[in-house]
């Protein structure tokens, strides 16, 4: 994959602080090795717009179900 570094410099409306563009990697765990504090994640990449970093930071879902009579919902937060 090739990352244009031009493309983290719109800053992001809701937090300037930041590249509007993030690059984003899911990390998939293998089965027997995925733990409660290791589930499979997102990796992204950022840029900080304050010190001029460039940033990967880890992102962890919470996967829950919901179910009312006859609809199931699948939500990640």
């Amino acid at each position: 994959m090739i990352i244009c570094e031009a493309e983290f410099e719109t800053p992001d409306p809701k937090n300037p602080d930041f590249s509007m563009t993030e690059v984003d990697y899911y990390a998939w765990i293998p089965y027997d090795m995925a733990t409660p504090e290791t589930p499979n994640h997102r990796l992204s990449l950022r840029k900080n717009l304050k010190t001029g970093e460039y940033e990967l930071y880890r992102r962890l879902f919470q996967r829950r179900i919901i179910s009312r009579k006859q609809i199931t919902v699948e939500i990640q937060i």
